[in-house]
C-alpha cells in the first residue's frame, strides 16, 4: 500500500488500532485521510498528531485513495441514545457515503469490520428482523452491499465479523466484559461476574485483526471471515487478571445457575490461518490481558 490509505471512524477504537497498524508498517501518513464524526486529533503511541476531518466534510486529498478503510459506525448501544429512528438513518447514511466513494475513486482495496451480531444470537442463522437488532440487521446488509459493489467494480474487500477484542486501544472499556474486569480492577480492586453459568468467548487483539485484515487487503485477497483468538472462559479471564495484578482482587460470582452455557464465538479457524500464512504471530489471552491492563492504566 503506497497510495493515500482513507480510514473512517478513525477517533474510534479500531479506528486508532488501524492507524497504529499502518504507522507500525512505515507507510507515509501523509497519505494517511483519518475522517471521524467531526473534527478531532488522535494521538498515536509515538505521539505522532493525526488531524481527523469530518466524514461530511473531508479533505480534497479523499480523491486519491486507494485504500479504504471503513470503521465508521454507531455501535448497538447508540439505539438508545439516539433512538430507532436516527440510529437506523445515520448508519445507512455512512453506507452511502462509503458506497460513493468506491463507486467514484480508483479503489484498489476495501477492508470494513462486521460483526458476530449480524447473525441471530439464539438461532446462529443471519439476522433478518431490524427492529429487534438494527445493529446486527444492518451489519448483515453493509456486508452484503460492499462486497456486491467491490465484486462489481473489481475492488479486493475485506469483510470481518468482529466477536470480541482486547487491546491497548480501548475505548468505553466498561461496556465490554473484559474491559468491565480490567477497569473495576483497577479502580475498586474487586471483578463481580453476574453470570453464574458457563460464558466462553473467543478474544483477539484489535491491532492484531487489524494487521490481519490490511495484510489480506495488500495480498489482493478478498475475504468474508470471522475473528478468532483463544477461547476463555470468564471465570477464567477474571482468575487471569488477578493474577496479574497480584493476587489480591475479590471475585465474586453466583455459585450456580440454571441457564443454558452461553457460548456465543465464532467456530471458525479460518482467522487463524491466514494469520500464520501472513506470518503474524496473534497474542495469548495471556498478552491480551496485560495489553489491555496496560491501556486502561495510560487512561487513568
Amino acid at each position: 500500500m503506497k497510495g493515500v490509505i482513507t480510514v473512517t471512524g478513525a477517533s474510534g477504537w479500531l479506528g486508532k488500532s488501524t492507524l497504529e497498524v499502518v504507522r507500525a508498517s512505515g507507510h507515509d501518513m501523509s497519505k494517511v485521510v483519518a475522517l471521524a464524526s467531526s473534527k478531532k486529533d488522535i494521538v498515536l503511541d509515538d505521539g505522532l498528531l493525526i488531524h481527523a476531518h469530518p466524514i461530511t466534510d473531508p479533505p480534497d486529498q479523499i480523491q486519491e485513495t486507494e485504500v479504504l478503510i471503513h470503521l465508521a459506525y454507531l455501535t448497538r448501544d447508540k439505539v438508545g441514545t439516539v433512538g430507532y429512528d436516527r440510529y437506523v438513518l445515520t448508519n445507512l447514511d455512512l453506507t452511502s457515503i462509503a458506497l460513493s466513494w468506491l463507486a467514484s475513486f480508483q479503489i484498489n482495496s476495501f477492508i470494513t469490520v462486521s460483526s458476530g451480531a449480524r447473525n441471530d444470537q439464539s438461532t446462529g442463522a443471519p439476522e433478518t428482523n431490524i427492529r429487534s437488532n438494527p445493529y446486527g440487521f444492518l451489519k448483515r446488509v453493509d456486508e452484503l452491499v460492499f462486497e456486491e459493489e467491490c465484486k462489481r467494480r473489481g475492488i479486493t474487500s475485506v469483510v470481518a465479523r468482529l466477536w470480541g477484542a482486547t487491546g491497548l486501544d480501548m475505548i468505553d472499556a466498561e461496556k465490554y466484559a473484559i474491559g468491565n474486569f480490567v477497569v473495576s480492577a483497577l479502580k475498586n480492586q474487586k471483578i463481580e461476574i453476574s453470570s453464574g453459568h458457563k460464558v466462553v468467548r473467543r478474544y483477539v487483539d484489535s491491532r492484531e485483526f487489524m494487521q490481519v485484515c490490511i495484510e489480506l487487503a495488500k495480498s489482493g485477497i478478498s475475504a468474508n471471515l470471522d475473528s478468532g483468538g483463544p477461547e476463555v472462559e470468564i471465570g477464567q479471564l477474571a482468575q487471569e487478571i488477578n493474577r496479574q495484578l497480584g493476587g489480591r482482587l475479590v471475585i465474586s460470582r453466583p455459585l450456580d445457575s440454571n441457564r443454558d452455557d452461553d457460548m456465543y464465538f465464532p467456530k471458525s479457524a479460518e482467522f487463524e490461518e491466514f494469520a500464520r500464512i501472513l506470518g503474524i504471530n496473534l497474542a495469548s489471552i495471556e498478552e491480551q490481558i496485560s495489553n489491555t491492563i496496560d491501556g486502561q492504566h495510560r487512561k487513568m
